[in-house]
């Protein structure tokens, strides 16, 4: 992969398209840092199916939750002996925030911090780690 100055010369610009059609990645670096890259109309194509995919996937997240947190089916979840509490305070683990972000602010992106270990979620009737069994 090749890395190309900002500030180089126009006159480069179609050596740099060239090498582009030949495979090559260039990286376009400004205070040393990557700034943008050179790829092929291929690849960009490419990257924009994925991202496309990426942003469907995230949609039809977002509806499936808004299905399930609006379906009469799923009342029984809300009644009190089916709370869930964390371990650190003992309370009822419910996040008023993000019931309201899956509701009214597609794309729905889950937090990263239910995967951390203190956020283990227990049972308030054994006290254990809630496992899904189903």
């Amino acid at each position: 992969m090749m890395r190309v100055n900002v500030h180089l010369s126009n006159d480069r610009f179609p050596e740099l398209v060239n090498r582009t059609l030949m495979g090559e990645r260039i990286i376009i670096e400004q205070e040393g840092k990557a700034a943008a890259a050179i790829i092929t109309y291929v690849d960009l194509q490419r990257f924009e199916a994925v991202e496309a995919l990426r942003k469907k996937a995230e949609q039809e997240e977002y509806e499936w939750l808004k299905t399930v947190i609006r379906n009469p089916a799923f009342d029984s979840l809300k009644k009190s002996e089916e709370d869930i509490y964390t371990l650190k305070d003992g309370k009822p683990f419910y996040d008023q925030e993000w019931t309201k972000t899956v509701v009214s602010n597609p794309p729905y992106s889950s937090p990263s911090s239910i995967t951390e270990r203190e956020e283990d979620i227990y049972t308030i009737n054994e006290g254990k780690p809630y496992h899904d069994k189903g």
